[in-house]
């Protein structure tokens, strides 16, 4: 333990909660976050132009705790919420949590510890996701440390390449590329020029955290769960919307992410890798954005057809040897694309749809299906060590 800590003199803690009509779970999250061990924080609300009860609410927090303060825009969306809310802080370290999430009471404590004793830039903890108040596991890490080129193999590689079974990553580390699960040094942040940035209209946070690893130096881990995602079927995440240009947005989103990528990978067999693992997510997104009306879809149908013919899809996919067995929807939707076209994909993808809408309500088969990904991630780390704690402990 370094002196800064026996002397109880911690840095000062961001915690940035976008706010969006989110009055019937605001209270239980504040709670929790008020609730952390790690006391030296300020907890910045930012309200997006919520017209329930958010504000109201957000004020009382203000008064009551002189840790919390409260700042109300107009609506504009998450991404500039978050960035209104990188602007304010005032922290050392910063981090960002959901409106109706669940931060265990241990975990800033452990990874600014383990920050700062290591200088690292990004501290990561493994994730849980509740469902009707059941909770499971989501993303995992083991504990860990990484420096360089570690910080590819141990953290980036893992969110880059998550679902497929490559040699030249940790694949022990199951990560979306979730925000909640991060603390930045802001100093840090702001060196880069970290901003918010959405191609699409709901990649926002992965791209800011995948930029950041490319830019970062030491990265640490923490094994257990410290932050709890709820499934809630009325969040905007969950709010899917046709887009008609999602083939335009992709090609800007891509040359986005391959600008940072570039500059950290050297290896061009990873690059090229990536690039084909992405244009097959693309191809099932595209997929997926199917609009409904008859006339609008045949239209649709064809661009999609185009857009596939010109990105030379079946060279592409040919990453798919290397795609995991409980990757559902990608097996499936690349598996009748290459099989039966766009028709036979299409209704594929309809299917998934119907079928994802309602198993998520069922409690049992969303745990059955977290299960299997995180327990295949188990058995392949325990080939390799008998040392990593996999329980659903919290921190």
């Amino acid at each position: 333990m370094t002196e800064k800590f026996r002397e109880n003199r911690r840095p000062l803690l961001s915690v940035i909660v976008p706010v969006y009509n989110g009055a019937a779970w605001l209270r239980e999250t504040l709670e929790s976050i008020r609730n952390s061990r790690y006391e030296n924080l300020e907890l910045l609300l930012i309200d997006d132009g919520s017209a329930d009860g958010s504000g109201e609410i957000c004020r009382e927090y203000e008064r009551k705790d002189p840790r919390v303060r409260y700042i109300r825009k107009e609506n504009g969306g998450i991404v500039s919420a978050r960035n209104l809310g990188l602007d304010a802080a005032g922290g050392t370290y910063l981090c960002f949590c959901d409106q109706d999430d669940e931060v265990d009471e241990q975990m800033y404590d452990i990874l600014i510890r383990r920050m700062e004793e290591a200088e690292a830039q990004i501290g990561v903890c493994s994730t849980g996701r509740r469902i009707n108040g059941e909770k499971s596991r989501y993303e995992s890490v083991t504990d860990g440390c990484f420096h360089g080129e570690a910080v590819l193999e141990a953290v980036l590689y893992p969110i880059l390449f998550r679902g497929y079974e490559f040699s030249f990553y940790k694949r022990e580390h199951y990560l979306y590329g979730t925000l909640w699960k991060c603390v930045f040094r802001r100093d840090f942040l702001k060196a880069h020029g970290m901003r918010f940035r959405s191609f699409v209209d709901y990649e926002d946070d992965w791209l800011f955290v995948t930029e950041a690893l490319c830019h970062a130096g030491t990265v640490v881990t923490a094994g257990r769960i410290g932050y709890y995602w709820t499934v809630n079927e009325t969040s905007r995440s969950h709010k899917r919307r046709f887009i008609p240009d999602l083939g335009e947005r992709f090609g800007r989103q891509d040359a986005y992410v391959m600008g940072y990528l570039e500059r950290r990978i050297s290896d061009r067999g990873i690059l090229d890798s990536y690039r084909k693992i992405r244009m097959c997510e693309h191809y099932v997104e595209a997929l997926q954005n199917e609009p409904d009306s008859g006339p609008e879809k045949r239209a649709y149908r064809r661009k999609v057809r185009t857009y596939l013919e010109s990105s030379r899809y079946r060279e592409q996919m040919s990453c798919l040897r290397h795609l995991g067995k409980h990757a559902y929807r990608r097996r499936l939707v690349c598996d009748a694309l290459q099989s039966t076209g766009i028709g036979g994909a299409s209704l594929v993808s309809r299917l998934l749809n119907a079928g994802e809408a309602a198993a998520v309500r069922i409690r049992w088969l969303a745990q059955l299906e977290r299960r299997g990904k995180i327990g295949r991630k188990m058995r392949d780390s325990r080939r390799n060590t008998d040392e990593i704690d996999y329980s659903d402990s919290v921190l």
